[in-house]
C-alpha cells in the first residue's frame, strides 16, 4: 500500500503532461512547465489544439515560449506565472525534472 494511503507522506514531486502534451512537475506549492524555446518551435502546435481565436493562438505562443512557474496556492487556477520572482524555485524544480528526464521519463506521457 502506498504510504499516503495509510496516513503518511506522499510524494515530494509529480510529474504530469499539460494540455499540449509537455511535461510539468510540482510539489506542494509549485508547478513549473519549462518554456518551449522561440516562438514557432512547437509552441503553436501546443496551444493549437485548443478552440479560440487566433489572437489567443499568438499570446498563448509567447506565454509558453519562456518558463512557467505557478504558486498553486495563491493562483490555484494557474493565471500569473511568476517564474521571474521565484529563479530559485524554478532552477530547483527545472534541475528536479531533467534529473527525471535523464533516468528515461519522457514525454509524451502515454494514457
Amino acid at each position: 500500500h502506498s504510504p499516503a494511503l495509510l496516513g503518511g507522506a506522499g510524494r515530494d514531486l509529480l510529474i504530469s503532461s499539460t494540455q499540449g502534451g509537455q511535461l510539468s512537475i510540482r510539489d506542494a506549492r509549485w508547478k513549473y512547465i519549462p518554456g518551449l524555446g522561440k516562438q514557432g518551435k512547437g509552441a503553436w502546435k501546443s496551444v493549437a489544439v485548443q478552440p479560440g481565436k487566433a489572437e489567443d493562438f499568438k499570446r498563448d505562443a509567447v506565454e509558453q515560449a519562456k518558463d512557467r512557474l505557478f504558486d498553486l496556492i495563491a493562483d490555484p487556477s494557474e493565471r500569473s506565472n511568476v517564474a521571474a520572482a521565484h529563479p530559485e524555485v524554478v532552477a530547483r524544480l527545472k534541475a528536479a525534472l531533467e534529473a527525471e528526464r535523464a533516468k528515461g521519463f519522457n514525454q509524451p506521457l502515454g494514457l
